[in-house]
């Protein structure tokens, strides 16, 4: 009698053990709702250098407003001093210093270079250079300028649900906040997305601090 309990008990006990491990191995049905991305997830590698000597300095080149071209004045020399590390929100506005026009721009801690809205552009060579000629639209007011900026090197866009493309890369003179800064562009179309700058971690990083639960913290409009 005391060995039949006794298998009766080690029987349960197995069946308790196997009930534990199907337990453990079942696939948890649970799961985390994650809200869509403002902006395409991408992957950028860094084409070589279009005929630049790595001695060569690369400067800021002046542009010409060829449409609305009093919107100009000339290019500031001021010695500008630089402010600490500046707080803002996820959405701000941002000055194309050269062209006079602000833009409202993304925040995004998760890019790595910078991107600007054009119109459209066209690459040629200048002295032996590779250039590129675009256009900014304004798209409260519809005014349009058309710059020219030499072309740094080039980015390969990747992307999981469309065709990799190479995206020209240009330096341009920005105003954020209290900050002027020259930094690195890719040009892109970026007529489809609400914001038509983006603020990448080239400008981010050691400059700015990110709140987003802030917007417009730089300008009159600022929220709490």
């Amino acid at each position: 009698m005391k060995s039949r309990t006794c298998n009766l008990f080690a029987t349960l006990l197995n069946c308790l053990f196997i009930l534990f491990l199907a337990a453990c191995s079942a696939p948890n049905k649970q799961g985390t709702i994650n809200e869509p991305p403002t902006e395409p997830s991408v992957i950028e590698e860094v084409l070589p250098a279009p005929d630049l000597s790595p001695q060569e300095p690369i400067i800021d080149e002046p542009a010409k407003i060829i449409i609305n071209p009093e919107a100009v004045t000339g290019r500031n020399t001021s010695v500008i001093a630089r402010p600490a590390t500046e707080i803002i929100g996820e959405i701000e506005p941002v000055t194309i210093v050269r062209a006079k026009m602000i833009k409202q721009a993304r925040i995004d801690t998760g890019a790595t270079t910078s991107s600007l809205d054009v119109e459209d552009y066209t690459e040629f060579e200048r002295d032996g250079k590779k250039w590129v000629r675009y256009h900014l639209l304004e798209r409260t007011t519809g005014e349009v300028a058309e710059l020219e900026n030499r072309i740094i090197k080039f980015v390969l866009i990747k992307r999981i649900d469309a065709e990799s493309h190479r995206r020209p890369v240009i330096r341009l003179k920005v105003r954020l906040g209290n900050k002027t800064l020259t930094e690195e562009f890719t040009l892109a179309d970026r007529s489809q997305l609400d914001f038509p700058v983006l603020i990448g971690r080239n400008i981010l990083d050691s400059n700015f601090i990110v709140d987003v639960s802030r917007k417009n913290t730089t300008s009159s409009m600022a929220e709490e």
